[in-house]
C-alpha cells in the first residue's frame, strides 16, 4: 500500500510501498497499548510484570543509576503502588523524582520488571559503523559510567554491554534479532526528532509509513507496548503529538491502514501543508473540515486553533484551544505558546488572558509564572511581575535563577534595596568555585549599589572582586568599572578618587 499522500500544494508526494503487518504475541493477538505521558510513567503500566525483555524505541536512553538510599526508599513506595512520590511529573518540579527519564531503565530493572534492553537510537546509519569513541560520548552523557563504557563490544550491526549492572543491545531498527518469547515495547515520540526536518522537506506522514513498515516487517513478538508522547516538558513538538495516536491505532487497529493514510490523517496532512506554505485560510477550512469528522479529537482542535492564530483571529483560537484542553488536558502548554507569540507582538492582555486559563488547569506549573514576569516587565508593571516571581518561588522554585531574576525585576523597578538582597540571596545559593555566575551576580549587585548611590558599597565589593579573581581580563573589566564609579563620586566623597 501506499502511505504517500497526493500533493496539496506545490510539493511532490514521496511514496513508500509498504504492507501493512500487524503487531503480534506469540498467540497471535494485538499487543496491550498503554498511551503514556513521559516514558518513566511506562514503569507504572508495567510494575506488576518480571523479567521481560524490553524494546525501547528513542532518542535516549534512560539508563543513569539510581543512589542505593534513594532506591531503598523508592522502593519501598513502589511496593506499596504509592508512584506518584517517586514518579517524575511531566512538567518542572521543584524537586527530582528517583523515578524519571534518565533513570526509569535502570529502575524497571532494579525492580525486576525488566532483564535485558534492546535498544533502537536514531542514528542514520548501522550502530556497528559508528564511530565508537563518538558513540561512548553519545552513551555518556545517559548515565552510563566509564567502567561500563570500556566493557563495550561493537559487532558489525551492534554495540552491546552492561549499562549500570541492565545488559543492553543497541542496533538499528531493521538490524533488532529475533528474539524468544514476547517482549515489552516502549516507542517515545522524540525518535522521530532527527528525522523531521519539516513538511515540506520530510513529510510527517511519510515517515510514519516508513517507519510501521520496517517495525512490522520484523515480525516481533510484542505482548505490551507503551507509545509516550513526551509533549508535556517539550521534548517533543505539541503539533506533533498527534503522532502518538497514529502509532496507537497502527497497534491497536492495524486494518484501518491497509488501503492507506484514514481520510481523516488525509485531510489533516493538508492543513500541515498549507500551513507550511503559509496558506492560514486554506489550513483553517481543513481544519474545519477535519474536526467535523472527528469533533472530539484534541490534537484537532489545537491545529486549528493555531490555524486561527495565523489569522489573527484570537476569539476563535481561544475557543479552539479550550476545546482541545477540555478534550485532553496535556494540551495546556499551547496556552505558553500562545502567550509567548502574543507577548512578542506587545498584545499583553491577551497573552495574559491565556496565562491565568493555563494556571487554572495546573497551577503548579512554573513556566506560567516566568511567562506573567517577562510579561509585566514588557508593561513596566516591575510589582506584578515581582509578584509573579515570588508565587513561582513559593512553589520550590527558590534557586539562584529565581533570585536572580527577581532581583533584575526589583533593579528594574527602583526596588534597589529589594534587589540588593535579592542578589544576595542568589549569592549565597552559588558554590564558590562557581566563578561565572558568582562574577555576573556580584557585578549586577554591585551596579545596584551604584543605583542606590551606596557608593561605598559598591567600591568595597569591586574591590573584593579584585582580590578573589585570577582571570586577568575579568579583573580589568572590574579595574575599569570601579575606576569609572570613583573618578563619576569623586566630587562628591571630599575629592577622593
Amino acid at each position: 500500500m501506499s502511505l504517500a499522500l497526493a500533493a496539496v500544494a506545490p510539493r511532490p508526494a514521496i511514496s513508500y510501498e509498504l504492507d501493512i503487518v500487524p503487531i503480534k504475541d506469540h498467540a497471535g493477538k494485538k499487543p496491550k497499548v498503554v498511551m503514556v505521558e513521559e516514558p518513566q510513567d511506562a514503569v507504572r503500566a508495567w510494575r506488576h510484570l518480571r523479567k521481560k525483555t524490553v524494546v525501547v524505541i528513542s532518542e535516549s536512553l534512560g539508563i543513569a543509576s539510581i543512589d542505593d538510599k534513594e532506591w531503598k526508599k523508592a522502593y519501598r513506595l513502589f511496593k506499596r503502588g504509592r508512584l506518584r512520590k517517586i514518579i517524575a511529573k511531566d512538567y518542572p518540579t521543584p524537586r527530582g523524582y528517583p523515578i524519571n527519564p534518565y533513570t526509569y531503565l535502570c529502575a524497571a530493572y532494579r525492580a525486576g520488571i525488566i532483564d535485558k534492553v534492546y535498544w533502537v537510537p536514531p542514528t542514520k546509519n548501522a550502530v556497528g559503523q559508528e564511530p565508537l569513541d563518538r558513540f561512548k560520548g553519545y552513551l555518556s552523557q545517559f548515565g552510563v559510567p566509564p567502567e561500563d563504557l570500556a566493557g563495550i563490544t561493537q559487532k558489525e550491526k551492534s554495540i552491546e554491554g552492561k549499562f549500570n549492572g541492565l545488559p543492553v543491545y543497541i542496533c538499528y531498527l531493521t538490524d533488532l534479532p529475533k528474539m524468544d518469547g514476547d517482549v515489552l515495547l516502549l516507542i517515545d515520540l522524540p525518535f522521530f526528532t532527527p528525522y523531521y526536518e519539516d513538511e515540506i522537506t520530510t513529510p510527517i506522514m511519510d515517515l510514519f509509513g516508513s517507519f510501521i513498515g520496517r517495525l512490522g516487517g520484523l515480525k516481533m513478538h510484542v505482548s505490551r507496548a507503551a507509545v509516550s508522547y513526551s509533549t508535556g516538558l517539550g521534548t517533543f513538538p505539541l503539533d506533533n503529538r498527534y503522532l502518538g495516536d497514529y502509532l496507537r491505532t497502527y497497534l491497536t487497529r492495524p486494518k484501518i491502514l491497509k488501503d492507506g493514510p484514514p481520510p481523516l490523517w488525509q485531510t489533516r496532512a493538508e492543513a500541515l501543508n498549507y500551513t507550511a506554505f503559509f496558506q492560514p485560510d486554506d489550513a483553517v477550512n481543513s481544519c474545519l473540515e477535519a474536526v467535523k469528522m472527528a469533533p472530539k479529537n484534541a490534537s484537532l482542535r489545537y491545529a486549528l486553533a493555531f490555524a486561527y492564530l495565523d489569522q489573527k483571529d484570537l476569539i476563535d483560537m481561544d475557543k479552539e484551544l479550550g476545546k482541545a484542553v477540555f478534550l485532553d488536558r496535556h494540551y495546556y502548554p499551547a496556552y505558553f505558546k500562545a502567550a509567548d507569540y502574543l507577548i512578542k507582538k506587545d498584545m499583553t492582555l491577551d497573552a495574559e488572558f491565556l496565562l491565568q486559563k493555563a494556571l487554572k488547569v495546573n497551577p503548579a506549573d512554573p513556566r506560567a509564572y516566568d511567562l506573567l514576569n517577562t510579561l509585566y516587565v514588557n508593561e513596566k508593571n516591575f510589582s506584578g511581575a515581582a509578584d509573579a516571581l515570588k508565587k513561582k518561588i513559593a512553589l520550590g522554585f527558590g534557586g539562584p535563577d529565581s533570585f536572580e531574576t527577581l532581583a533584575d525585576t526589583y533593579r528594574k523597578g527602583g526596588s534597589f534595596g529589594l534587589a540588593e538582597e535579592s542578589y544576595q540571596k542568589a549569592l549565597s545559593m552559588i558554590p564558590v568555585l562557581d566563578t561565572n555566575d558568582r562574577f555576573k551576580m556580584t557585578m549586577d549587585l554591585a551596579g545596584t549599589y551604584e543605583d542606590d548611590r551606596k557608593i561605598d558599597k559598591a567600591l568595597e565589593l569591586y574591590d573584593q572582586l579584585l582580590k578573589s579573581l585570577q582571570d586577568e581580563h575579568s579583573k580589568e573589566q572590574v579595574q575599569a568599572k570601579r575606576d569609572e564609579l570613583e573618578s563619576k563620586w569623586a566630587p562628591f566623597m571630599g575629592g577622593k578618587k
